[in-house]
């Protein structure tokens, strides 16, 4: 947090110099969670086979030094680790937890307007510019832009500090192995049958 908010200017600045280029509006269930007139972007920075080493060098060097973050990075490479995230006035985000608390999410703000809150479990907070908020995504939350301009904060995924460093990879097979349990139901017949109704076993799926 703090080596952010003492570069958030260099960081706001890469952000300004990226307003001309597209921002990919949410897709997926992120879509889905989208309630209201505006619209929500993001401009990816680390994972989901991006690296922004080239349009956004200081930023990126900042996170990849932060170790937390550079291991989620390297071990989730599918996953969102950091992104400039951008709501326009109008935009609800409706209440939704994130599946696991093996991470922990920062947004640092930098740029702000009044009106805009963000909701974790029964507290309700605002962001400001320069400043962090740290918080755990598996707990529900939600996002309100009642505010008359553009919302932009920096968000960053990074390990719990209660997770073990040795222990990340093995989480992260066990997380895995529950997300494709998750894939099966019990059918009439007493078996185990996947989402796409393809495939049947007498046993659990293992």
């Amino acid at each position: 947090m703090a080596k952010l908010q003492d570069h958030w200017l260099e960081i706001k600045d890469e952000l300004l110099k990226l307003q001309g280029e597209a921002w990919p509006e949410v897709r997926g269930h992120d879509r889905s969670l989208s309630k209201g007139t505006g619209v929500w972007r993001e401009f990816p920075l680390l994972g989901l086979d991006v690296d922004s080493k080239s349009s956004c060098p200081h930023t990126w060097h900042l996170l990849t030094q932060v170790e937390p973050v550079w291991s989620h990075w390297q071990l989730c490479p599918n996953e969102e680790t950091a992104l400039f995230s951008r709501l326009t006035p109008g935009m609800h985000l409706k209440p939704h937890c994130g599946p696991t608390n093996l991470h922990l999410t920062c947004h640092l703000g930098l740029q702000v307007p009044p009106g805009c809150s963000i909701r974790v479990g029964k507290e309700w907070r605002t962001w400001h510019e320069g400043q962090c908020l740290v918080f755990d995504d598996s707990y529900e939350h939600e996002v309100r832009h009642d505010g008359d301009s553009t919302r932009i904060v920096l968000l960053v995924r990074f390990w719990h500090p209660d997770v073990d460093p040795k222990q990340r990879q093995a989480l992260l097979a066990a997380k895995l192995k529950q997300r494709k349990l998750k894939e099966w139901t019990l059918c009439s017949s007493n078996s185990y049958c996947s989402s796409t109704g393809t495939e049947c076993f007498r046993g659990r799926p293992g």
